[in-house]
């Protein structure tokens, strides 16, 4: 019974040239909808690669200040007040209360900057302790010229 069901399409398909042309068209359009559809799933995945590429260069400059801050303890004394002034921004006064920006973050009296302590903020300097070698440094903003040292 199949089998006589294909020998009529067969039949109709070979004598019939119209028939003929729309199985072919129709054939090449379904190969086209392939390649479309192979073709948009390859630009998902490049798309989606992409953005992830893009999501770890924004995540950079985070990663960058972590180990700024983080790989200071594994320098030694001398290189980490080095370090710390390389990355010292400014002091600020709010509430009364002096505080110390480093690296984009605010640090009070009292907080530990790798092996260091802050003891005091001022305007202009910082205090630092490290209880480890018994040493306390004063980091210091230079004077901008022709301003008073007292404000």
């Amino acid at each position: 019974m199949i089998r006589d069901l294909f020998k009529k399409v067969e039949r109709l398909v070979r004598f019939h040239r119209a028939l003929r042309f729309k199985l072919a068209a129709c054939a090449l359009l379904l190969m086209a909808a392939g390649a479309q559809n192979r073709m948009l799933k390859d630009m998902d995945k490049t798309v989606a690669r992409a953005k992830a590429e893009r999501d770890l260069v924004l995540q950079v400059p985070a990663m960058e200040k972590k180990l700024r801050t983080e790989n200071l303890k594994l320098l030694k004394p001398e290189r980490q007040i080095i370090a710390i002034e390389n990355i010292l921004e400014g002091t600020s006064f709010r509430d009364d209360v002096y505080h110390a920006i480093i690296d984009g973050e605010v640090y009070s009296t009292g907080d530990m900057i790798g092996d260091y302590k802050i003891i005091n903020i001022t305007l202009r300097t910082i205090m630092l302790e490290n209880s480890k070698v018994f040493e306390i440094k004063e980091l210091s903003f230079p004077e901008p010229p022709g301003n008073p040292t007292e404000l």
